[in-house]
């Protein structure tokens, strides 16, 4: 319903306790209905202190084309990445 309405909601719980997988079933529930293209990223690894803001955006934007390619069967972002970060820089990529 909050979907349908176009309204944000935040899925917190302790952890263990099945938010991903919640997640993942809801993803796959939107996708089945055909009405959304639903997705799942995580990008904690984008979080890391060791990062640099330049592989930020390469890392966000590789999860989403792997997770497009995967989910979706719809290569278009992981062809067009390389191309869309040398003309568009990291910053902007996105």
């Amino acid at each position: 319903m909050l979907i349908s309405q176009k309204k944000y909601f935040v899925l917190h719980a302790p952890r263990q306790s099945g938010k991903t997988s919640c997640l993942l079933a809801l993803r796959d529930l939107l996708n089945r209905e055909s009405n959304y293209s639903a997705l799942y990223m995580n990008v904690e690894t984008a979080q890391m202190p060791e990062v640099i803001l330049e592989e930020e955006s390469k890392i966000i934007i590789g999860e989403l084309a792997l997770q497009m390619d995967r989910t979706r069967g719809d290569p278009y972002l992981k062809n067009q990445m390389t191309q869309s970060l040398d003309i568009y820089g990291p910053d902007a990529a996105l």
